[in-house]
């Protein structure tokens, strides 16, 4: 649901239901999952992570506001592919 705030609009939905909520829950698990020496279990969690993403993020929005998030949620992406391209070559 979104609600309009003044000034603002909020998105109110459970996490599960926000792609980006799902993509940092499951490339933390990822990350983590590597580093307890699981690539196999990274692989899986990485891989649907970044299966959540097409294309650019909020790349219909031209605001200049929307930057900084937009370029913050990039680099998260980016970092996922790399933790999957290092770690999970195996699977």
């Amino acid at each position: 649901m979104v609600l309009a705030r003044p000034g603002a609009y909020m998105l109110r939905a459970p996490e599960e239901r926000i792609d980006i909520r799902r993509f940092e829950r499951l490339a933390a698990q990822g990350r983590r999952a590597l580093e307890d020496g699981a690539p196999d279990r990274a692989a899986v969690d990485l891989r649907e992570a970044l299966a959540l993403w097409r294309g650019a993020p909020l790349s219909d929005v031209s605001q200049e506001r929307f930057v900084t998030g937009t370029w913050l949620v990039s680099c998260r992406r980016w970092s996922a592919l790399t933790h999957c391209a290092s770690g999970c070559t195996s699977s």
